[in-house]
């Protein structure tokens, strides 16, 4: 006898959706195949977002930012569009901690151009898959700790805070030439292989790098310092220490062990031991 269920496509095995992009806000045209049977939908993801689920708060007299996120384990989206507007009100921030351990029953966080303004711990721990569309970025502490699933983003950071992307998956970041201090492990053990770093940079914080997968780093001509442990146990093969550093502090390079070739300037002033 015949009969049907009905279950979310993602519970599916070997299932197959052909031409979606669930970060796109297009109408789209999809091709769904299971069990040799297929057919096609008519997806509009232009009115996917909406303020359900989102309590705001007001900044200044025309902004808003998210300040909590309240679904439940029996109400959770499957994709999230967050939203550009609440009422008249621009959504330009996301508060501390509002998406930290989001896992993936949430499989997408879409995160529109409005939003340039990431909270302390904002995505801490979450499994989810985030595309931040924005140009320019501000990054909290610890706003994208462990997160395993962000994607590269196109825009500029303009500001760093300690542990931003401390362990995280991101393999590269674009910096303003705003930054002049690479926070206190801003990096610190996550998979980041590509960065460069801006002429106005003059500190390169304590274990910001460490423990990273970065092979090859031009440090500008304006960096005067070198922390602690910045680089420990990267993959870098070589170093050239510029003019204008005037510290290395203990342990900076130290477990890298495919650097093969420190040059170090004359200029430099102080050097700790062990580095």
């Amino acid at each position: 006898e015949d009969y049907y269920k009905t279950s979310p496509l993602w519970q599916l095995d070997n299932l197959e959706i052909v031409g979606y992009d669930p970060f796109s806000y297009t109408e789209q045209v999809v091709k769904i195949k299971y069990q040799e049977k297929e057919c096609t939908l008519n997806v509009d993801n232009r009115s996917a977002e909406n303020n359900d689920g989102f309590d705001f708060e007001l900044i200044g007299t025309t902004n808003a930012k998210i300040a909590k996120f309240n679904y439940d384990a029996n109400n959770i989206p499957y994709k999230l569009y967050i939203p550009e507007k609440w009422n008249e009100y621009v959504i330009t921030e996301i508060g501390d901690e509002v998406f930290m351990d989001v896992n993936t029953e949430v499989r997408y966080i879409i995160v529109p151009q409005t939003i340039t303004k990431f909270g302390n711990s904002s995505f801490k721990n979450s499994s989810s898959n985030i595309q931040i569309l924005a140009d320019q970025i501000e990054i909290g502490s610890s706003a994208f700790e462990k997160t395993t699933n962000l994607q590269n983003f196109s825009g500029t950071i303009v500001s760093l805070s300690s542990r931003s992307f401390a362990r995280s998956n991101i393999t590269s970041v674009n910096l303003s030439n705003s930054i002049t201090y690479i926070p206190m492990a801003a990096f610190e053990g996550s998979n980041l292989k590509d960065i460069n770093l801006r002429s106005n940079l003059v500190t390169i914080g304590y274990s910001s790098f460490s423990g990273t997968d970065i092979e090859n780093i031009v440090i500008p001509s304006t960096v005067e310092t070198i922390e602690g442990y910045a680089f420990m146990g990267t993959k870098l093969k070589e170093v050239e220490i510029p003019s204008g550093v005037k510290t290395i502090n203990s342990s900076a390079f130290t477990s890298c062990e495919q650097l093969e070739k420190v040059q170090i300037s004359k200029t430099v002033e102080a050097i700790d031991d062990n580095i």
